[in-house]
């Protein structure tokens, strides 16, 4: 019988959040995940890359909950702080990442669809 041994929870304190989003915009993970291992290595704490894309994606989560609010609140004079800075920039990243990849995939798929096409023809001309 296998035991499973529970990984120690880990915290992050505000320093901690500071550092982690200083360092998602310096090596952008969102590009090449593979960054998300030496973004967890730059930090003070012991945790691994799943762990830091979590708390990243948990962070960014809570800040467009947020900015949605503060859009309510229209007029209202809010704190903002570089966590806050920081926080905008890592949605723009990660959303401009996911805009790529989405033109990316579509340039594929159109790719693939004129080789179909070409096929098809090219069989339709054989039997012709």
């Amino acid at each position: 019988m296998t035991t499973f041994t529970r990984k120690k929870q880990v915290r992050f304190g505000e320093g901690n959040d500071l550092q982690l989003l200083r360092e998602v915009i310096a090596k952008n993970p969102f590009k090449d995940r593979s960054k998300w291992t030496e973004i967890a290595e730059t930090l003070p704490i012991d945790c691994d890359a799943r762990r830091v894309r979590e708390r990243t994606l948990l962070l960014v989560n809570q800040h467009k909950g947020k900015n949605a609010e503060s859009k309510k609140k229209s007029g209202i004079d809010e704190a903002y702080g570089e966590k806050d800075q920081l926080l905008d920039e890592v949605l723009e990243i990660s959303e401009e990442e996911d805009i790529s990849k989405k033109a990316e995939k579509e340039k594929a798929r159109e790719f693939e669809q004129a080789g179909k096409n070409i096929r098809k023809r090219a069989m339709e001309n054989n039997q012709g």
